[in-house]
């Protein structure tokens, strides 16, 4: 499963939003703004310490001026979150995120994503039979490891460089984006494991000690592909947040390039076709509810298509049930209630990106139902 910069997730134990912005390293999980975790930073040392004291005993006046008493300011004001560090930023957004979603059986096979009282998403596994038939498809597609090698590994953790490649998004140029892009990676991540976790599908080394797999087994469930939950909503919420029609060059570039990375765990001889397909149902659903919790349109995520397992080589995967379970329960009309953190983290990606949007904050951010809401215009082709 793909954290995208970094195994540690950045050291947060449960963000993908530090280890987005954490280093520049393949596996980067104690580098960069990630850190490790602590709460040290780089004057955590004895030498800087020690000089530390010396200033202070230097400089200290007992007569000397104070600051006025700071402002409290009004509770739970979104407006606060870019006071704090990167670190209690993906906590506080995982957190906001997360509130209202649980998970519940449907039968023997199906688990069911809900909102509140609301089905949102549901996922049926298939029979190991099933599996096993799609067992040759994998095998033939190794005859591309060669040719693929160097995207399959750096995919393992970072997509984002292939993403950046194409939108031209800069870490240090477009840091709200890259935390907007991290939340929506924390939301998938969790959502995905619990899937997996729950169906308990087993890998393609499970079913053939021939498939002989060229990077690591990961130590959970083959079905959701993660790798294609988090690629497909990524760009999915991207195209919205740039203002991007479905038919521009850009999002059909980033539509490409979600098929190749989720085509390429194949190769690798770590997934099956199948999961690939579930993993894109996951990741549009994901998006759309992402979307909404930012305040943003989210109708203008695609649904997925019949032609999708087709063209992953599998002819006869529609004619399975557990396909049109992922794609046949429709995302309810309208969205859960937008959150005030995410429209305001969202509001800060869009100023950056110099997206025209419509701010419509109010001027008094402590009135008893403050409105901190986004509207995007109908998108431009490119």
């Amino acid at each position: 499963m793909a954290l995208l910069g970094g195994t540690q997730w950045g050291g947060t134990g449960g963000t993908a939003l530090l280890g987005l912005l954490g280093g520049t390293g393949g596996t980067g999980g104690t580098g960069g703004t990630g850190g490790t975790g602590s709460l040290a930073d780089s004057f955590a040392n004895p030498l800087v310490v020690q000089a530390l004291m010396m200033s202070r005993d230097g400089t200290f006046a007992s007569d000397g001026p104070h600051h006025p008493p700071p402002d409290h300011g009004c509770l739970d004001n979104p407006t606060e979150l870019e006071h704090w560090d990167l670190w209690v930023r993906a906590a506080l957004v995982q957190a906001e995120l997360n509130e209202g979603l649980t998970f519940a059986p449907q039968g023997p096979d199906t688990l069911v994503l809900k909102s509140g009282s609301t089905a949102w998403f549901s996922l049926t596994r298939p029979a190991p039979a099933f599996f096993a038939a799609q067992l040759p498809l994998v095998q033939s597609w190794a005859t591309l490891r060669e040719e693929r090698m160097a995207e399959i590994l750096t995919q393992i953790d970072n997509q984002i460089a292939f993403i950046a490649a194409i939108t031209g998004l800069k870490a240090d140029r477009h840091r709200w984006t890259w935390e907007w892009l991290g939340a929506a990676l924390s939301l998938v991540i969790a959502v995905e494991v619990r899937f997996k976790h729950a169906l308990a599908c087993r890998r393609p080394v499970a079913y053939s000690p021939q498939v002989q797999p060229i990077i690591t087994t990961p130590g959970h469930g083959t079905y959701p592909m993660g790798h294609a939950a988090q690629i497909y909503m990524l760009v999915e919420v991207l195209k919205v947040l740039l203002c991007r029609d479905r038919a521009s060059a850009q999002a059909v570039q980033l539509d490409r390039l979600a098929e190749r990375v989720s085509v390429n765990r194949v190769v690798a001889g770590v997934h099956f076709p199948i999961d690939a397909h579930a993993g894109k149902a996951l990741g549009l659903a994901m998006a759309r509810y992402f979307l909404g919790q930012c305040g943003l349109d989210a109708k203008q995520v695609a649904h997925v298509e019949p032609g999708f397992g087709r063209a992953l080589g599998d002819p006869t995967s529609w004619d399975f049930p557990a396909n049109k379970a992922a794609t046949e329960n429709p995302t309810p009309a309208e969205p859960p209630p937008s959150s005030a953190l995410m429209r305001r983290l969202t509001q800060l990606a869009l100023r950056e990106l110099h997206v025209p949007c419509e701010d419509k904050a109010d001027p008094n951010p402590c009135q008893q139902t403050p409105c901190h809401c986004v509207s995007v215009p109908t998108p431009a082709a490119q």
